[in-house]
């Protein structure tokens, strides 16, 4: 089916019509048909819609369309910078400004409103099944001393966020500093590094009193648009040992990596590594072995960092449907297209991965207390972001990375940086396939055993937000097999 053409789509009390300009109409009565399928054809209506929305309502290019992929190979991506540039904020800018007006140029954005009327059927659907999990749950009285370590807050527009780590959590708080700092002239969040929004000074743009803490909160909550953003467990869980400990990362081999090692490996108690070394079934047994609400923040359910019961949050956002979801609470706030611009949001995000990859790796080589490079050599280090980043899908697995143990040595963060995106550049759309593979993977090398302990850890955010706890791919082990001379995504775990 052309999805393109099928533009009409509609849901009464008691039959679904779907318009095609090219196919006539389907319908489903609903009269006909017993009650449970009922319910499962309006789910199906409902999942169509939102991915159908989702993929062509979203974005509107003139005066053409351009495929993603064919997009970036017109693109020239690479600067010549001064080899001393060091700085975040210097290099993150000059890139995403770069990348901007070449898509300027190309794409001509326009920005077209969400369909409200659906998306926000699709929202009171699972805000009615968040409220009913947690009247089964029986809590409902909001943490303020936890919550407000995760929320950001404006005032212009009123909008309250919590943030859930590994599910759009830093796209988000560079939105909130950029409508923060408008007077700078800087629209999109893109423009921002991390440095930019680290310190908890941008966090909150409201005073609570120490004394009457949840009272004022509560006054805040009742005022704001509240959104939050939830992600499948097992793909979070999955990205946050990528991005936090295969990637070069000291700070959580030091807090989070050398504790799993010394608990769950055989030998461990005479452990004396850094924690470069940790594998996905030690970080998931490690994990088994304690109450999520002692988890890592990256780690903890969502459930548990935003309070999902304590507050009736206005949009329960997913980063499967993360395109649709945030133009609708950018559109429904007034901030697209005035305080909050992109080009092609899509590949300005791909381009940010990058970016913030290899200058998050190059920052934490010699960082005070905790530099990487005591653990592994600058060559392994580097090895680590290639392939953080073609995990992520943005290079292709059968691209090596290109340097020598003394090219790692001698290359700038701008050098890598340039070698990255042009790596990308020469990669096909194939490639996007790495981060389901590698994915797949991991979660083949648990025990069936601890792959049912890792779900009951996760079961509230599950029920909560409407995920599989046991999705085929990964529990049917007898269909998903791995193939023999597969590619190995953790091979670098030796390389020291």
């Amino acid at each position: 089916m052309n999805s393109s053409k099928c533009m009409n789509c509609t849901c009464t009390g008691v039959s679904i019509v779907w318009r095609c300009s090219h196919a006539g109409s389907f319908v489903i009565d609903l009269k006909m048909i017993s009650r449970k399928r009922q319910v499962l054809y309006i789910l199906f209506f409902i999942s169509a819609v939102s991915i159908f929305y989702n993929s062509n309502h979203v974005f509107h290019h003139s005066p053409y369309n351009v495929a993603p992929y064919s997009l970036v190979k017109s693109l020239h991506l690479t600067l010549e910078l001064p080899r001393n540039t060091t700085s975040r904020r210097v290099i993150v800018q000059s890139y995403i400004k770069h990348l901007q007006s070449q898509l300027a140029r190309r794409v001509h954005q326009q920005y077209q409103p969400v369909p409200f009327e659906l998306l926000e059927k699709i929202y009171r659907s699972r805000r009615r099944r968040a409220r009913d999990i947690c009247r089964v749950r029986r809590a409902g009285k909001m943490k303020a001393d936890k919550l407000q370590r995760q929320i950001s807050i404006l005032k212009k527009p009123k909008l309250f966020y919590c943030a859930v780590p590994k599910a759009g959590s830093t796209f988000w708080r560079r939105v909130f500093v950029a409508v923060k700092r408008r007077k700078s002239g800087i629209s999109s969040p893109f423009l921002f590094s991390y440095s930019d929004f680290i310190t908890k000074k941008y966090a909150l743009d409201i005073k609570l009193t120490k004394s009457n803490r949840a009272k004022d909160l509560q006054k805040i909550v009742k005022s704001s648009f509240k959104f939050i953003f939830t992600r499948d467990p097992y793909h979070r869980l999955f990205s946050t040992y990528i991005d936090k400990m295969y990637a070069p990362n000291s700070v959580f081999w030091e807090y989070t990596a050398k504790r799993a090692i010394k608990k769950v490996r055989s030998n461990g108690r005479y452990y004396t590594g850094c924690g470069a070394d940790i594998t996905f079934v030690e970080l998931v047994k490690y994990l088994n072995t304690l109450h999520p609400n002692n988890y890592n923040e990256h780690l903890m359910p969502a459930t548990g960092n935003c309070d999902v019961c304590g507050v009736d949050y206005d949009v329960i956002g997913k980063m499967e449907t993360f395109s649709s979801d945030a133009m609708y609470i950018l559109n429904k706030t007034g901030l697209l297209g005035k305080q909050i611009v992109f080009y092609d949001m899509r590949t300005e995000h791909k381009i940010d991965y990058i970016i913030d990859a290899v200058v998050r790796g190059f920052r934490l080589k010699h960082v005070r207390r905790s530099a990487w490079i005591n653990c592994v050599s600058t060559h392994a280090g580097y090895q680590r972001i290639w392939r953080q980043i073609q995990i992520a899908g943005l290079i292709e697995k059968t691209r090596d990375y290109p340097l020598t143990s003394a090219g790692s040595e001698a290359i700038t963060v701008t050098e890598y940086i340039n070698m990255a995106l042009e790596a990308h550049r020469h990669s096909s759309g194939l490639s996007m396939l790495n981060k389901k593979e590698a994915y797949l993977q991991a979660y083949a090398q648990l025990s069936p055993r601890d792959l049912e302990a890792i779900r009951e850890k996760y079961l509230d955010d599950f029920y909560t937000f409407g995920y599989p706890d046991r999705p085929t791919e990964l529990f049917d082990r007898a269909n998903n097999s791995q193939q023999d001379n597969v590619f190995d995504y953790f091979d670098l775990l030796t390389e020291q």
